[in-house]
């Protein structure tokens, strides 16, 4: 196995919210191979054994599972008051929202696509606020958002998506307002072109793509605060840059420097 570094999270307590989507068990083995102890809330039994599997060669680091129903926002508060109860802090929370597979537009689409966009509003909104709460009470920690940058662009195939990656947009950038003047730092990641087929710990694979390791590396840099644009609230991990920069990003104010996403570089 490749190591990501050298313990630097060793002691530290992280949360990453995705389930068994392959990018946030990106993230979960990067920050594993950093020592860290990763707690993994998931809707299934199912979910559970997948991120286990994952990460069965790493040895490094506490890998912590948890079932729960995440769109109740009771569920949160009990998550929240059970890992201070047993850890004191939480260092770093990173939630993953992939959007929506394609399907058709608003008038053809099927009620169950909507109830999912909303189910994502839900779990940001709770997540994002009890936590933020939390780490604003604690006086320290970091959030990062992960969000799929391909759910901004407007088609016609896109409509859902494109209603919950406004919204879920939208709440970063008013989440990032009131906690200013705070120790929380707070950042939404961009990305897209993810080749979730690759799953090695490769700092590049072929040209117009990244990988769920890129993504872990990417989250740490944020977490330490070596990212170019620094405690800039949008950053942009993208695969393939968009052409079409008219209406890209149309909900995000600082649109501009989304233009500038570069792959991730890692030393060594």
């Amino acid at each position: 196995m490749k190591r990501a570094g050298n313990n630097k999270l060793s002691g530290k307590v992280m949360i990453v919210y995705g389930g068994a989507h392959p990018v946030s068990m990106g993230i979960l083995r990067y920050l594993l191979a950093e020592d860290a102890v990763v707690i993994a809330p998931a809707e299934s039994s199912h979910d559970i054994q997948l991120q286990k599997e994952y990460v069965a060669d790493i040895t490094t680091g506490r890998l912590v599972t948890l079932l729960t129903d995440m769109p109740v926002y009771e569920k949160y508060e009990e998550v929240n008051d059970a890992i201070i109860e047993k850890y004191g802090h939480i260092d770093m929370m990173v939630a993953l929202f992939d959007g929506l597979r394609p399907v058709p537009g608003l008038l053809d689409a099927e009620s169950t696509s909507w109830q999912q966009v909303t189910d994502q509003m839900t779990v940001y909104y709770a997540c994002g606020r009890l936590m933020l709460q939390l780490m604003r009470r604690l006086k320290k920690g970091t959030f990062i958002c992960v969000s799929n940058a391909t759910s901004l662009v407007p088609h016609g195939y896109n409509a859902l998506s494109n209603i919950g990656a406004a919204a879920i947009t939208e709440m970063s950038r008013l989440f990032h307002r009131e906690l200013k003047n705070t120790p929380v730092k707070f950042h939404h990641l961009l990305i897209n072109n993810v080749d979730i087929n690759d799953m090695n710990a490769q700092p590049v694979i072929h040209a117009g793509w990244i990988n769920p390791w890129m993504v872990g590396d990417y989250v740490m840099k944020l977490y330490e605060g070596t990212t170019e644009g620094g405690d800039m609230l949008f950053h942009s991990l993208l695969g393939k840059a968009f052409t079409d920069t008219r209406d890209n990003y149309q909900y995000i104010p600082e649109r501009n420097r989304y233009q500038q996403g570069q792959l991730s570089e890692r030393k060594g």
